[in-house]
């Protein structure tokens, strides 16, 4: 998959004849490949190797939004919780 941008890879692992556990995984992306929304991480493609799939994804930054929200101790403004709920009820 070549984008020409960053992203992100997720290994999933699994073991050679683990039938249900891959069908699992191939449902799940399956079911996520055609979603296109701005607020959601974009999918971009899967790769079965013989004890592992790659997912590729959008990167998105160092941190999430949440990673972001956990570390700040002091809270944030309502506008700004507004508009998050606001991004996450949209997606």
């Amino acid at each position: 998959v070549d984008t020409g941008e960053p992203m992100a890879l997720k290994i999933i692992p699994f073991k050679q004849n683990d039938v249900k556990n891959v069908r699992e995984i191939a449902d799940e992306i399956n079911n996520v490949k055609d979603i296109n929304h701005e607020n959601l991480v974009k999918f971009y493609g899967a790769e079965l190797h013989s004890k592992e799939i790659l997912i590729f994804m959008e990167f998105c930054g160092d941190q999430c939004t949440l990673e972001k929200l956990c570390m700040d101790q002091s809270g944030l403004p309502e506008q700004q919780v507004r508009d998050y709920t606001k991004s996450l009820l949209i997606a």
